[in-house]
């Protein structure tokens, strides 16, 4: 009776023992997790500081400029990497790849007359220039030589604004003026080594269920951008973005030059 009440303490402390060892293991792996997002919490909120305020910025650009050159105007994306604000030949049609491109910094020879950039070179927390797409309502009319009218009339426009989805594929505005986007880490397939196509920076996403609608963020064709959650390991997604409206716009110009 001894030997067998002493065999099953033994039998209990190695349980025990073994329970411990399990539960320290799940614990380690739990802070290590944390520890993770916890490190992807502090990046996401450097990247979301340095994308408000890159809106900010490229509204004060906007809406500040003297009454002669049409406050509310946008300026050209940079498209080749050099922070010029790259403008169409003058006299030729706007197209879809000359409005995405990276936040300008500022304007070279290549510019449109006083569309220069921001002056600034925002970095997400990656060390990554900003992306950014324009509504062509917003840009100088390089086919016809001319200005946008930039005033109250744009409201009742209906036409080649952008529109901006939620992760479950619902719209969260489809009257998007621009979209400013924080490309973050290259994804794998993803390369950066001086190419500065836009699939190299941007990423696609499959919204939630039962919609399961594919919104690919490198594609300018068809003006839909998605606020993807790149914490959702159904999708190869990180990008991040912020956007402003039509009537955030036009109600800062309003306040700029009266409606």
């Amino acid at each position: 009776m001894g030997l067998t009440t002493s065999k099953k303490r033994q039998e209990g402390a190695v349980l025990l023992v073994m329970l411990t060892i399990v539960i320290l293991g799940a614990a380690s792996m739990l802070v290590s997790k944390l520890g993770k997002f916890n490190h992807f919490l502090k990046r996401d909120q450097q990247t979301m500081m340095v994308l408000a305020e890159a809106k900010s910025s490229l509204m004060g650009w906007s809406v500040s400029r003297l009454v002669p050159d049409h406050p509310g105007l946008m300026p050209f994306p940079d498209r080749d990497g050099d922070g010029v604000s790259n403008c169409p030949a003058i006299g030729s049609s706007v197209t879809a790849s000359d409005l995405i491109g990276q936040l300008p910094r500022y304007n070279g020879v290549t510019g449109c007359s006083g569309t220069q950039g921001l002056g600034v070179l925002p970095l997400d927390s990656a060390s990554e220039r900003l992306w950014y797409v324009v509504s062509p309502n917003l840009v100088y009319d390089v086919e016809n030589d001319i200005y946008p009218n930039i005033d109250d009339k744009l409201r009742n426009e209906t036409a080649n604004w952008l529109q901006v989805m939620s992760p479950d594929g619902s719209t969260l505005s489809d009257t998007v003026a621009v979209v400013i986007f924080s490309p973050a880490v290259a994804l794998q397939g993803q390369n950066r080594a001086g190419l500065i196509a836009t699939a190299n920076y941007l990423e696609r996403y499959t919204t939630s269920p039962p919609g399961s609608m594919v919104v690919d963020n490198a594609n300018p064709n068809d003006r839909t951008y998605i606020a993807g959650n790149p914490n959702d390991a159904s999708n190869r997604f990180n990008d991040r973005l912020v956007y402003i409206t039509v009537a955030e716009l036009l109600a800062q110009v309003d306040a700029r030059v009266g409606p």
